[in-house]
């Protein structure tokens, strides 16, 4: 047993199974007839080619791949786990590059791991539930990394029709080839530097509420039930991914 679990846990393994998983997002994103749902102004920054932070849920991380608009350079915070080394490895081929680093150390911690992208004016992604939930609650972290760099924040989801929700904190979407994925992107969200503590805590809630929406909306045009957010006040769940 013991022999088991450190065999899964090799790095041989790890790399074997991103080989696996980046292939089989390979196939998903050349089967699946992806549509873009998109505010106008959303539209514009992503395709401009400026700098931006993207955000979206955790549990739908997976359709997140084809959001973006251009084939500039683009990254995605993501923890120094084994599993968020996993979906480094396994996305990199998709020229999405990691940020090692998490949302969960705060605003200066994550601000101290994406510095080298921003100095770059190069656009991110953060998921604001992870990398442990709750799930569909956004932490301040986001909003104080948006204050401090002046970047707007650009709120996406998404909904597959053909998908498995797994049992997991974040319900993750899994997409099944040759499915109609629809996606979304709503008004960009700009914090302003000398916001106070009040208004800062009015837009977390703002983005919060601006999520759950368009999720709720993506899971309406694909006939799915909705997706919940865990209950206020829940405690992180998760692994770190």
């Amino acid at each position: 047993m013991r022999f088991t679990k450190r065999a899964l846990k090799s790095r041989f393994f790890q790399r074997l199974l991103s080989w696996f998983a980046g292939n089989y997002l390979r196939l998903v994103l050349r089967t699946a007839s992806w549509e873009q749902d998109y505010d106008p102004e959303a539209r514009a920054l992503l395709e401009s080619g400026r700098s931006y932070i993207g955000t979206f849920w955790h549990g739908r991380m997976m359709i997140m791949l084809n959001a973006r608009l251009n084939d500039g350079p683009f990254h995605i915070l993501i923890s120094g786990h084994s599993d968020g080394r996993l979906i480094s490895d396994a996305i990199k081929p998709l020229g999405v590059t990691t940020v090692v680093g998490s949302s969960s150390k705060g605003a200066l911690g994550a601000l101290r791991d994406l510095k080298k992208v921003l100095d770059r004016k190069e656009p991110v992604a953060i998921t604001p539930d992870g990398p442990r939930g709750p799930r569909m609650r956004v932490k301040p972290g986001i909003i104080k990394i948006a204050q401090k760099t002046g970047l707007p924040i650009v709120p996406v989801t998404g909904a597959a029709r053909r998908r498995r929700v797994l049992n997991s904190w974040d319900r993750f979407q899994f997409v099944l080839p040759f499915s109609r994925v629809v996606l979304f992107a709503a008004n960009p969200m700009t914090v302003p530097r000398d916001a106070d503590a009040h208004t800062l805590e009015y837009l977390r809630l703002a983005l919060e509420d601006t999520l759950n929406g368009l999720t709720a909306v993506a899971d309406q045009r694909m006939d799915h039930p909705l997706t919940m957010p865990a209950p206020p006040g829940a405690k992180p769940k998760g692994r770190r991914a």
